[in-house]
């Protein structure tokens, strides 16, 4: 790396074993675009340079004492790679570098050691002085014969010491791997049979992810494996085995895993490259249509509350009670890597659930599920709605919900209202009582010809006196008073015994309110629904029956006349 004019001048000061020192002494222009004045003092001279910063100055001022100083310059040092000359570096330590990156293991055998022959008792070891060696005895010094292994390949060197003799046969195998790539680009070049690529993507992807491509094209199985493992522990060599489907099967060997996975990749792509083309049929020619038919009625039934995501229902519960919303906590994670189970527990308020699932989403939505059944919001088992297609009307006249303190009004409007179901009832009401019908399936009217005047006679007796003599004549006995006053719900029942029109009564979880909350549903012309709520269930019971009670003793002052024009205009 090339030093800076300020590296070098802090150079030539301690060469010179003087002192030097930056200044600033001027600074001028605006805040956006300043000019710094700097001075440098380098002995008994003083050089002065200009900058857009104070650096930038003081190294122009450095450049400028380097070409005008009158100081000695220190003699150049020799850099670090021309001290470490390859000329230092002998050839077996350069082969076994290179065969390393080739992943190729490199041996030295020595093939014939020299002979050495005794005259008088004495060997005659080689002498440096050759020459009397010759002139005496008439023939050259034995020399060592070494054998390098380069992979598959042999190098032959001589010498007149077994370290000379392994330098030349070094020497001999550089000048032939020098030439040679380290790494062969093409599978099959010793046969000369690489198959060119076919597109400008197949060049992108690797021999891994084609043989993929090919195999699920054919829908066969694709399986890497390692076979074995030989050599070194610095220099291992792995071989991998590549099996598709149960008949094609090759073999890759590299210095890594990757590699002789990438090998044996590339046989397979030469292997699977010969076989025909696969037929496919384009479905481009086939007419599809799209069917609208039922597009707005699946647009309303993704909208409705049981159809929610149990997460987002939470959620929604808890802002239209405004309180906090849940929170969802993973308690633990188990299982092994590629079958994982997440534990998941939701909190909302005093109310808890855990939850699984394979992945992180799942167990969160189970917990959701498990607390809103826990909380009375859904059933374990999903109920399909039935269907209103037929004969009969579902859930009443127009298969309306409602939801406590909701009366369903007179329903000359039934006609027009028939395709928006929930009309008049918030989302709210539908998300906090998803599952509360005005009618069940076998829950219809029997009775739509009952005297609407008797019914609100009946029904002010008991709120005035407790019994109704009307009642008991209708029932064709008289019933035996008691001391203790007959409660709201016997009260409704009895009526509707006597008038026979059916009663259900329909409770609810407390969950985080103070009360019971109940609701009774009146098969009557027209239905009534009335709510109730108590410390008990009991007490809700009788607070719904009394609501019943006082809205039948209403029926009879202006709902006679549209009852019965409407039994007339719509007989069933």
């Amino acid at each position: 790396k090339e030093k800076t004019p300020m590296c070098l001048v802090n150079e030539l000061a301690r060469y010179n074993k003087i002192e030097h020192q930056y200044r600033l002494t001027n600074e001028e222009g605006p805040p956006h675009k300043k000019k710094f004045t700097v001075t440098l003092k380098f002995g008994n001279e003083e050089y002065t340079a200009d900058g857009a910063s104070i650096k930038k100055a003081q190294h122009a001022a450095a450049s400028i004492a380097l070409k005008k100083t009158m100081y000695k310059h220190p003699p150049p040092k020799s850099s670090r790679s021309q001290r470490g000359s390859k000329g230092n570096i002998t050839p077996t330590v350069e082969l076994n570098a290179l065969a390393m990156k080739r992943g190729e293991p490199t041996v030295y055998t020595i093939v014939e050691s020299p002979q050495y022959h005794q005259y008088n008792g004495f060997v005659n070891y080689h002498s440096h002085r050759g020459m009397y060696t010759q002139r005496y005895y008439g023939s050259k010094p034995p020399l060592y014969k070494v054998v390098v292994k380069v992979g598959e390949r042999e190098f032959s060197g001589e010498g007149i010491s077994a370290q000379a003799a392994r330098h030349d046969a070094a020497s001999k195998a550089l000048q032939l791997l020098a030439s040679l790539p380290v790494e062969d680009t093409c599978p099959a070049n010793r046969n000369a049979t690489c198959v060119e690529p076919e597109s400008t993507t197949t060049e992108l992807k690797s021999p891994i992810s084609l043989v993929h491509e090919i195999a699920l094209k054919r829908n066969l199985h694709v399986q890497f494996e390692v076979v074995s493992e030989k050599g070194q522990p610095h220099m291992r060599t792995f071989v991998t085995r590549c099996q598709v489907g149960d008949k094609f099967q090759t073999i890759g060997e590299g210095n890594g895993k990757k590699i002789s996975k990438k090998r044996a990749a590339e046989k397979m792509l030469d292997l699977l490259r010969t076989l025909p083309p696969t037929t496919t049929v384009s479905a481009s020619g086939l007419a599809y249509k799209k069917d609208m038919k039922n597009k707005i009625s699946e647009k309303y039934e993704a909208e409705s509350v049981e159809d929610m995501n149990p997460i987002s229902r939470l959620i929604q519960i808890q802002q239209a009670k405004k309180e906090r919303e849940p929170v969802y906590t993973l308690r633990e994670e188990r299982g092994i890597p590629r079958r994982r189970e997440f534990i998941m527990e939701v909190k909302m308020g005093e109310h808890s659930f855990i939850g699984s699932g394979p992945n992180k989403k799942l167990a969160k939505r189970n917990a959701a599920e498990g607390l809103l059944q826990q909380l009375g919001y859904s059933s374990p088992t999903d109920e399909k709605p039935v269907s209103s297609s037929g004969n009969g009307s579902v859930g009443g006249v127009s298969g309306r919900q409602l939801v406590p303190g909701l009366l369903l009004m007179n329903d000359n409007k039934a006609t027009s209202s028939q395709h928006t179901p929930h009309k008049g009832i918030s989302y709210i009401q539908r998300l906090l009582f998803p599952r509360i019908g005005l009618f069940q399936p076998s829950f219809k009217m029997f009775c739509l010809g009952i005297n609407v005047k008797t019914t609100a006679t009946i029904a002010k007796e008991y709120l005035s006196n407790g019994n109704s003599p009307t009642a008991d004549a209708l029932a064709g006995h008289k019933r035996a008073k008691g001391s203790s006053v007959v409660r709201p719900t016997e009260q409704l029942l009895y009526l509707a015994q006597v008038l026979n029109f059916q009663v259900q009564f329909s409770d609810f979880p407390k969950g985080n309110h103070s009360e019971f909350l109940s609701l009774v549903s009146l098969a009557t012309d027209p239905p009534q629904v009335c709510h109730g709520a108590g410390a008990t269930t009991e007490l809700s019971h009788d607070q719904a029956a009394l609501n019943a009670l006082r809205s039948l003793s209403e029926m009879g002052l202006d709902s006679i006349t549209p009852a019965a024009t409407k039994k007339e205009n719509n007989p069933l």
